[in-house]
């Protein structure tokens, strides 16, 4: 992964003129490995992206609080010292989203978060699947699960609201699908976390319109299956 030459600049540049223990955050440029990463795609999406005076609120809205989530790139933060200190280290128990569970905790302990639009991170992706972030082993799975068990644990500590529960409800079913069909513990586990919220949980996508055409007529199990049989099948 890479940072813009003057990303570290902009960021502080934009933090003097904030509270201390201001976040700042920038758009990620997804590029594949040995391809040129200034030729990547940019993402930048402000309903998550964006400046807020209310952390919990913003934390809400990127787990997916209002029905759609998503992630920052750990290289996109930039965090103060302040900020640092007063969420402690690294969980060393997590090996996958890891990232995530810390960010939580940082983002729940500053006065807000500042969206810096002239800082970009480059974030590098394989074809074949072999990073961290695309883990898929058994321990990698129950880690993702845990790590949301204790996003679940800070957030709740600071607003256990419907929006809350909805956000951090999102997260199981996405981890559910992801881990199914060759985790079906790990499924069965986050589904079991679901009713324990007593709320709704929204369906990440399956994969493309044929993958939610699919899920319309058969299901999100069957068509998740079908799926991850597919994409294996184009594997050989």
């Amino acid at each position: 992964d890479l940072l813009s030459p003057r990303k570290l600049e902009a960021q502080m540049r934009y933090l003097l003129h904030r509270p201390a223990g201001t976040l700042a955050v920038c758009g990620t440029v997804h590029f594949w490995d040995n391809d040129v990463p200034t030729q990547g795609i940019l993402e930048a999406d402000l309903r998550f992206l964006s400046s807020s005076n209310c952390p919990v609120d913003w934390l809400v809205r990127l787990l997916g609080g209002h029905g759609v989530g998503s992630m920052v790139h750990p290289a996109a933060w930039l965090t103060p010292r302040v900020v640092a200190d007063a969420v402690g280290g690294w969980n060393e128990n997590l090996s996958l989203d890891d990232d995530g569970e810390y960010f939580a905790r940082a983002v729940l302990a500053s006065t807000g978060i500042c969206y810096c639009a002239d800082a970009v991170s480059y974030y590098r992706k394989f074809r074949d699947g072999q990073s961290l972030s695309g883990a898929k082993s058994l321990a990698h799975q129950w880690s993702a699960l845990r790590a949301i068990d204790l996003k679940a644990r800070h957030l709740f500590y600071h607003q256990d609201s419907r929006l809350a529960r909805r956000a951090i409800a999102r997260c199981y079913m996405e981890r559910a699908v992801q881990a199914y069909p060759d985790h079906a513990d790990v499924t069965a586990a986050a589904l079991e976390r679901i009713k324990v919220l007593d709320i709704k949980a929204d369906l990440p996508p399956i994969g493309g319109w044929r993958g939610e055409l699919l899920r319309t007529l058969l299901g999100w199990k069957l068509a998740r299956r079908l799926s991850v049989t597919y994409h294996r099948w184009r594997m050989i």
